[in-house]
């Protein structure tokens, strides 16, 4: 996941990698139309009162790659940010979040796809995990969270 302050949200490239980012502001989101212009499509939805995200862009490209900027994650751990990881792409810092939060999100998130994207990330690297930091981040989303990764781990 790249980072920003307050707009986070996947792109699904395949059926086992996910991207996640972060915009900046709520600015960007008015920057979407050009994105039209690029032979992208956007779809601007707000959450329901009692949904843990606040709205969703979802950016897709003619070939079905979409990524969802994701506004208002309830849970997020604000330590996230500290976390990040900078990967070089293209001249230009990205910065992702640790393992440990991507699982976190997904399993708060709770989708069928989320779900296979936090086995995945789990599985890739145990030894390597911080399973105290998971556990953690986890709670920090609430009870539904912590049994989906009892249940992922078991």
């Amino acid at each position: 996941m790249l980072l920003g302050t307050r707009f986070g949200g996947s792109s699904f490239l395949g059926d086992q990698e996910t991207r996640d980012s972060q915009l900046e502001s709520t600015d960007e989101l008015k920057a979407s139309d050009p994105l039209d212009l690029r032979g992208l499509g956007t779809e601007l939805r707000d959450g329901d009162p009692d949904d843990p995200i606040g709205a969703v862009l979802a950016i897709s490209d003619i070939h079905g790659n979409r990524v969802d900027l994701l506004s208002g994650l309830r849970g997020l751990d604000r330590t996230a940010f500290v976390r990040s990881i900078e990967v070089p792409l293209q001249g230009r810092g990205l910065r992702f979040v640790s393992r440990e939060d991507f699982i976190a999100m997904k399993l708060f998130a709770h989708g069928p796809q989320d779900l296979s994207d936090a086995r995945y990330a789990l599985e890739a690297a145990p030894e390597s995990l911080d399973v105290d930091l998971l556990e953690r981040l986890a709670a920090g989303f609430g009870p539904d969270t912590v049994a989906a990764l009892a249940k992922l781990r078991a």
